[in-house]
């Protein structure tokens, strides 16, 4: 059954003053902000929950200076959730947590089908069931051209998004909790909006994505509207970052570690990505809806999924699923 979730419009051409204006006047979203941030924020580390946070603001005011993103996390902290402290936490929440344990499994691949062309399928996994009941839509208007971004309030990043005629991008984390972060490189989510909100094509995505640092590691899964307009980026701390592109049109999928390389754990990474491509690879479907059957088999549908989606790049057309 398909998930309808709320939409809004949003001008993030506007100032951050009053790009949100439809958002945070309405009661569900302000509602629903408040308990994720609220519930976020009571899952960290009780002692160092306050200084993690004032860190995530510093690191964003210095590596974001020429962007405003501070600035929305303030307006969704003044009108909507009351604290900036456990704003910046909720939408650093991957980075923090990446410190310690994966903040999130997930797995997206990227495939071409008869009659649609290019599909983007991803289900997203957190301990966190209320973005089950908490996500909405969002119809962006930015400098490259309108995007949708499948989110929940509170959240000025993206972790999966859609640029009719330009591209589609997703996040998945990346199960290494090893290294030093890096200070000045970027948050998975906020890159993901900058890349959508700047990004003409999906070659110019692509570069943009082999050359960010990441802060803490992650992967971003492209698709673009033709075919073997597939890669999969790992962007690491040093923005030298590896790249594993579509070839002769087969699906590229990602879950938790680089798709070439070796890697089994508890989160069983290995066995969902060669599902998801497996799958994709065998799909007939005709239609957008028809492709979820990419994503409805264990292990890539698990308990702990908490949004399913399947996208397509050339219309701009995003489905939901209920779970």
């Amino acid at each position: 059954m398909l998930l309808r979730p709320p939409q809004f419009d949003v001008d993030l051409r506007l100032p951050a003053s009053e790009r949100w204006d439809e958002l945070l006047t309405n009661k569900w979203v302000t509602k629903n902000a408040q308990s994720l941030a609220g519930t976020i924020w009571s899952q960290g580390p009780f002692a160092l929950r306050t200084l993690l946070a004032k860190v995530a603001t510093g690191l964003a005011t210095f590596t974001l200076s020429n962007n405003d993103y501070v600035e929305d996390m303030e307006e969704w902290a003044t009108y909507a959730i009351g604290s900036l402290d456990e704003t910046v936490f909720a939408n650093f929440a991957y980075e923090i947590y990446h410190l310690g344990t994966s903040a999130g499994l997930c797995t997206s691949v990227g495939f071409h089908t008869t009659g649609l062309g290019m599909v983007h399928a991803r289900n997203l996994d957190w301990s966190l069931p209320r973005m089950r009941t908490a996500t909405m839509l969002l119809n962006c208007k930015s400098a490259a051209g309108p995007f949708k971004a499948v989110t929940v309030p509170g959240m000025v990043g993206v972790l999966s998004g859609v640029a009719a005629g330009r591209f589609s991008i997703t996040v998945n984390s990346k199960e290494d909790g090893s290294g030093i972060p890096n200070a000045g490189g970027w948050s998975a989510a906020l890159l993901t909006r900058w890349i959508l909100e700047n990004c003409v094509s999906f070659d110019q995505a692509l570069r943009t994505a082999k050359k960010a640092p990441a802060f803490a590691p992650f992967f971003l899964t492209l698709v673009g509207t033709q075919p073997g307009q597939a890669a999969v980026v790992e962007v690491g701390r040093d923005g030298h970052n590896r790249v594993v592109r579509s070839k002769q049109n087969a699906p590229v999928a990602v879950a938790n570690h680089f798709p070439t390389d070796s890697y089994q754990d508890p989160s069983r990474s290995e066995d969902r990505q060669r599902m998801a491509e497996r799958r994709a690879r065998a799909s007939t479907a005709k239609t957008l809806r028809g492709c979820f059957w990419v994503l409805n088999e264990f292990p890539v549908m698990k308990s702990d999924t908490v949004q399913s989606m399947v996208m397509h790049p050339g219309s701009g057309d995003v489905l939901l699923q209920k779970l």
